[in-house]
């Protein structure tokens, strides 16, 4: 059986997977459409900090 995940870890899994997947999509979209680069900041790192708090809870509730 594999050991309970903590909330650190799951808020290290959720800041991963928002670098990783939407701050690089989110990127390649930007850079397409010429937007500048602190509304990609502010939206990728609103992304970012979602999906971390949201790994922080489902692995504080597993």
């Amino acid at each position: 059986m594999h050991p309970s995940p903590d909330l650190g870890s799951g808020f290290n899994v959720g800041i991963l997977i928002g670098f990783a997947f939407v701050a690089t999509s989110f990127g390649i979209n930007y850079l397409l459409a010429l937007r500048p680069l602190r509304l990609y900041l502010i939206d990728a790192g609103y992304m970012v900090a979602l999906l971390s708090v949201m790994g922080a809870i489902i692995a504080a509730w597993r």
